[in-house]
């Protein structure tokens, strides 16, 4: 479209055919170019899925697995050095550890979505999304996806990997939250019972919370087969709301006695509720 106006309107002021030819040619290798790029961007000729930044290059790396406890931010050196690392190994996996789908024979019973958003020193932010298979009847290029799930699983149960979810969840306006403990199924009322907390003793579910990811396994993750979302006799707890900016942050957890203790205790005190 954008060709042919230009065509028109050149032919309108010289007035004469003759510039057929050359607009023709013009156009020709434009189109040609375009082409080119094209193709270049379809197949990444370019390696611009493939980038990776620089570690001195990077402010702060935001990891979401599934929306699994939240979006982790990393922020720390130490810790964006090891992302980094993970990212390329990611990209060294063969395409068959790639998004493979759940119905391939002898392939993955299921895949696991990750994005890593990069903001550079500069300003500019990288983002990169990519589906990985989880392996099942021990598929040598499924095994090494799960290799690269344990590594990243790892990462995101740190303390800092932790604590940067929940700190973004206590962002959230007290009368725009909603944290809700499923405590199981009801046969006789026929409805899942649930306990709402209220916004009036967010203070002290903050700090059970926090003590519990800091000291015990609360909000560390299995990634892979399940997700590790799945912990046996464990509550779900899920807790989301709208920032001041309008922005919507949700983090999940399974909390029983074993992995969460002062978060259990704290439902126990508050609202009578015995976990195990």
């Amino acid at each position: 479209g954008g060709f042919a106006g230009v065509f028109f309107a050149e032919l309108a002021l010289n007035k004469s055919t003759r510039v057929i030819g050359k607009t023709w040619r013009g156009g020709l290798a434009v189109a040609v170019l375009c082409v080119a790029f094209t193709g270049c961007c379809i197949f990444d000729a370019f390696n611009i899925k493939g980038f990776v930044p620089q570690v001195s290059q990077v402010k702060q790396v935001a990891v979401e697995f599934n929306n699994l406890n939240g979006e982790v931010i990393l922020s720390s050196d130490e810790s964006i050095t090891e992302l980094t690392r993970i990212h390329r190994e990611l990209l060294e996996l063969p395409e068959s550890a790639i998004g493979i789908d759940s119905s391939t024979p002898g392939g993955a019973v299921g895949y696991s979505y990750v994005v890593f958003t990069y903001t550079l020193d500069d300003g500019r932010i990288v983002s990169r999304n990519y589906e990985l298979s989880y392996p099942e009847d021990g598929n040598p290029a499924l095994t090494e996806s799960q290799e690269v799930l344990n590594e990243l699983g790892k990462l995101l149960s740190t303390p800092e990997s932790k604590l940067s979810a929940l700190d973004q969840i206590m962002e959230v306006e007290p009368s725009r939250l909603d944290a809700v403990l499923s405590t199981g199924w009801e046969e006789e009322k026929g409805y899942e019972s649930e306990v709402h907390v209220d916004y009036s003793l967010l203070d002290s579910f903050w700090k059970a919370l926090e003590k519990d990811l800091v000291e015990h396994e609360l909000g560390s993750v299995s990634l892979g087969s399940g997700d590790g979302m799945s912990v046996e006799g464990a509550a779900p707890l899920d807790i989301s709301g709208y920032r001041p900016d309008g922005s919507y942050v949700c983090v999940y957890y399974m909390v029983n006695q074993k992995i969460a203790p002062n978060t259990c205790a704290w439902f126990e005190k508050n609202y009578h509720v015995e976990l195990g």
